[in-house]
């Protein structure tokens, strides 16, 4: 990319006449001049400063079990992300319905882990999707979101627990509907 510049400029806001009195002046000279003539060599380096963290340490082994479980498939959409510089090869995440984090203090188990992709992961976080604790539906905020009709692909051996998704239904789900309690149906098991 590069940058323009007009020598010889002429004002040509008035509409009616902006093209003619350039085609009038055939004089006015364009020159091109790289990008990176404005780049200074040397950036200034950012800050860094040392801090303290508290976090929570999470067990891998759950995380892990759910996204094995699954194929790395996506259990909202299905996609399966090829990552060859990973020792897995394929790639997806780990979402907590009840978050770990201090504020929600929610389990470090498979029973409240979903293997999702970066997106649906991240849609899942900021609270425009959700999973319907009853017959397992995703739900989207928007009605723009292709997860219409779509049930969240689960098998038997996750044991996912019904009271995780009505947690992150009701709290974390932008305008989530307080659904009862009940057991997950096993007509949506694989």
């Amino acid at each position: 990319m590069g940058v323009t510049k007009a020598h010889q400029h002429l004002n040509v806001t008035d509409a009616r006449h902006r093209f003619e009195s350039l085609w009038q002046r055939p004089d006015i000279a364009e020159e091109y001049q790289a990008e990176s003539l404005y780049i200074p060599d040397s950036l200034p380096e950012p800050d860094r400063r040392m801090g303290q963290v508290l976090r929570v340490v999470r067990d891998t082994k759950q995380s892990r079990f759910v996204k094995e479980l699954y194929e790395y498939r996506c259990q909202v959409c299905g996609m399966a992300i090829y990552a060859p510089k990973l020792k897995s090869v394929w790639y997806c995440e780990a979402h907590h319905l009840q978050p770990l984090g201090r504020r929600y203090s929610g389990p470090d188990h498979a029973s409240n882990i979903v293997a999702l992709c970066p997106n649906h992961h991240s849609m899942m976080d900021l609270g425009v999707l959700a999973i319907d604790p009853i017959n397992l539906t995703i739900l989207a905020r928007h009605n723009g979101e292709s997860t219409q009709d779509r049930l969240l692909t689960l098998r038997k051996e996750h044991g996912l627990n019904q009271k995780y998704l009505q947690f992150h239904l009701d709290k974390i789900f932008a305008g989530g509907d307080a659904a009862a309690e009940s057991p997950l149906v096993a007509d949506f098991l694989l």
